[in-house]
């Protein structure tokens, strides 16, 4: 794991910077060293256009407002509801003052709700959906790209991205910033995002698998099962994040089917997760919790599945909360399990507070609170390696359980073999004395001896127990083998 970690710092190499020198839309990148390490977050002032689809051609004085990248356009969303603000659509330019004229460059466009066109220096170079003055007429896609591009004679890059947003009503336009560089420090950037998404995909569903494999061998625990849903959900949610995008791979992927399949899992491994917990510390987990959180997650399933994007997106913020809410109840439930002493409650714990953590990083980010980075597939991961240590501590207990079982088995089939010989068990067909059943009866021919010793009784009176019984084992040993 180590290992691992350097190597992956080694390749980020990459440094995101932050632009200093913006102004009203226009950022001077002439002393910043854009070198095969680095890039720049271009997070700043830019112009910005409300309710209009500008031109690449028309001059700057045709974006009459300034908006902070990455802050969303609600506020002048002025006419529309609260719950409406985050669509509309919008026209952002920004000029770029580039160290080398000429020179080529590369921009890392992240996802943009929920459709764009992009032009630098007046020529398309990306789009990604279709744009549109309403729902009827826009057509919403997501795809992170790497756009390479050349500074014209003087220097200067002037971005133009016209965005409509009328199907996602908690994010809008540019929700997280591009970042600038060269060609390489760009690709680094990508390629660092592409393996972090690949092991936390690769991650989630080998454990899938292995959790999967642990239920078909004891069908009985229900809990592996519950786990491999969870980490086949995680994983589900995971090719939609990122550089690894499930439109990149899939261009044809309809964009509605796929927001809606991926909003399902969030419930689906909330429920996953917390039956998990109940499964493994049932003594402290309330059943009325366990209905209460059946019924929302059911309810909230039922609306994704039956309302348009604007209505289930909406409703993702309070569940989200709730999910929260019962990440904590998760938490108070494994402190109650550790205050008792339980198997696995104390790792538990600590995985489970990283999730939660995480859980309400995704929550802030959803709500337009904060910015920054989905973190749920990485709390989650780490929630996994405490599950595989906890999963570790029971199989090796129970392993050494079962040495002690099988020990004190072999010395009662001894101590039985005393009183009820191996040859008897073979006269009623049994290897075993515990499949002798009650009244079980075997007839066939047999010979018996008896024989007696002369005067046994007289002399049985004067010798001790311990004589008679060496006495009697003396004479079946002088006379058993003749016989």
């Amino acid at each position: 794991m180590l290992r691992l970690a350097v190597s992956v710092l080694a390749l980020a190499g990459a440094l995101v910077l932050r632009a200093q020198d913006f102004s009203h839309g226009t950022v001077d990148l002439r002393g910043v060293e854009l070198d095969a390490r680095r890039t720049v977050a271009l997070d700043g002032p830019w112009r910005f256009a409300w309710d209009r689809f500008v031109d690449p051609s028309a001059p700057d004085e045709a974006l009459t407002d300034t908006i902070h990248v990455p802050e969303p356009w609600t506020h002048l969303n002025k006419e529309a509801s609260f719950m409406r603000k985050a669509l509309g659509r919008g026209t952002y330019r920004l000029r770029l003052r580039l160290p080398e004229p000429g020179a080529p460059y590369a921009l890392k466009v992240p996802n943009i709700h929920t459709a764009y066109r992009m032009h630098i220096n007046g020529q398309l170079v990306a789009a990604c959906g279709e744009l549109g003055n309403d729902a009827r007429d826009a057509h919403p896609s997501s795809v992170p790209r790497v756009i390479g591009f050349v500074a014209d004679s003087s220097g200067m890059a002037v971005i133009n991205v016209q965005v409509s947003n009328h199907h996602f009503p908690t994010a809008s336009g540019l929700w997280q910033p591009p970042r600038v560089g060269s060609l390489d420090a760009v690709s680094r950037d990508r390629s660092l995002g592409m393996l972090l998404n690949g092991f936390l995909l690769g991650s989630l569903l080998i454990m899938g698998l292995y959790h999967i494999g642990l239920y078909v061998m004891r069908k009985r625990d229900r809990g592996p099962l519950l786990f491999a849903v969870a980490c086949f959900s995680l994983g589900y949610r995971e090719l939609f994040a990122g550089e690894v995008a499930a439109f990149s791979l899939v261009p044809w992927l309809d964009w509605h089917v796929a927001m809606r399949s991926l909003i399902l899992m969030l419930p689906i491994s909330m429920l996953a997760i917390l039956f998990f917990i109940r499964d493994l510390f049932t003594s402290v987990f309330s059943r009325g919790m366990a209905i209460v959180v059946g019924v929302v997650a059911s309810f909230f399933a039922l609306v994704v599945l039956v309302t348009p994007s604007t209505v289930y997106l909406t409703a993702l913020g309070p569940f989200s909360l709730f999910a929260l809410v019962m990440g904590i109840y998760g938490t108070v439930v494994l402190f109650r399990a550790m205050r008792r002493g339980m198997d696995g409650a104390r790792l538990f714990f600590a995985g489970l507070l990283l999730l939660t953590v995480a859980v309400l990083n995704d929550t802030l980010l959803q709500v337009g609170v904060m910015h920054g980075y989905y973190l749920i597939p990485a709390g989650f991961f780490f929630f996994i390696l405490s599950q595989s240590l906890v999963l570790a501590v029971r199989f090796t207990r129970s392993f050494f359980k079962v040495e002690e079982l099988s020990d004190h088995l072999e010395l009662t089939n001894r101590a039985y073999e005393r009183f009820v010989p191996k040859q008897m068990l073979r006269l009623l067909n049994r290897d075993d004395i515990t499949k002798v059943q009650l009244g079980e009866e075997k007839e066939g021919e047999m010979t018996v001896l008896f024989g007696d010793i002369v005067g046994f009784s007289t002399i049985a009176e004067k010798l001790t127990a311990n004589e008679t019984f060496k006495l009697i084992n003396w004479t079946l040993g002088r006379t058993s083998g003749a016989i």
